[in-house]
């Protein structure tokens, strides 16, 4: 059964962030990642239940070529990608995106539909 995709607006960030400096990198190498995630995007689409559960309700996957996870919640009929993040990346993410120091473990809070600093940007549930 094909689901349908909801990428939520920081994971598009994080992708159009990820496409940019692979594009001034190489020209031509950010459609390379764009063909990678949209292959990655298809099996889950397909197969959700296929990629690990890394907090709760919350799946990784893994692009094939490049260092990037997708990390994503799995419902009957819909698929809501949360975040396209650099595997190097500190899960605990003390970034720029929050402004704050230290932020909790993020799978959990995405996991439980909660918005966090962080997450601003996202669509969380009431």
């Amino acid at each position: 059964m094909s689901r349908r995709v909801i990428v939520r607006p920081l994971a598009e960030s994080d992708l159009a962030d990820a496409a940019a400096w692979y594009e001034r990198e190489r020209a031509g190498l950010a459609e390379k990642f764009l063909d990678d995630l949209n292959r990655t995007l298809s099996g889950i689409r397909e197969r959700p239940l296929h990629f690990p559960v890394v907090w709760r309700e919350l799946h990784r996957a893994l692009l094939h070529t490049f260092p990037y996870a997708i990390y994503f919640r799995a419902a009957k009929d819909v698929v809501t990608v949360l975040a396209v993040l650099h595997q190097r990346r500190d899960p605990k993410v003390p970034s720029a995106r929050s402004g704050r120091s230290r932020l909790a473990h993020w799978p959990r809070l995405l996991a439980n539909g909660h918005c966090h600093p962080a997450f601003t940007r996202l669509h969380c549930p009431a």
